[in-house]
């Protein structure tokens, strides 16, 4: 009888969020939350701490006031700490 052990990592970020960004109104927003884990991670995000989107590619079609904020995107995997980062998504300004 062959034993089989599944090799598991925790997620870990591919790449870090930058800590900001300036959409203007109108405009698409587009974050990605790229995690590498095995097996894959469940990714999720949240605006102003209130969950959004359950993807790791979050898409706002057209910016509106309400969309501005900071962003966050977790990462969890059972038994792996969760992992976290976040985005502050502005209108450009002066």
């Amino acid at each position: 009888m062959k034993c089989y052990f599944i090799d598991t990592d925790g997620p870990r970020f591919i790449n870090e969020l930058p800590s900001h960004k300036m959409v203007k109104l109108n405009d698409e927003l587009l974050l990605n939350c790229e995690v590498d884990s095995n097996p894959s991670s469940l990714i999720f995000w949240t605006l102003n701490n209130t969950s959004v989107y359950a993807y790791p590619t979050l898409r706002v079609m057209s910016m509106k006031a309400e969309n501005y904020g900071t962003y966050q995107c977790t990462a969890s995997l059972k038994d792996f700490p969760k992992v976290f980062s976040s985005i502050k998504v502005v209108p450009p300004g002066k």
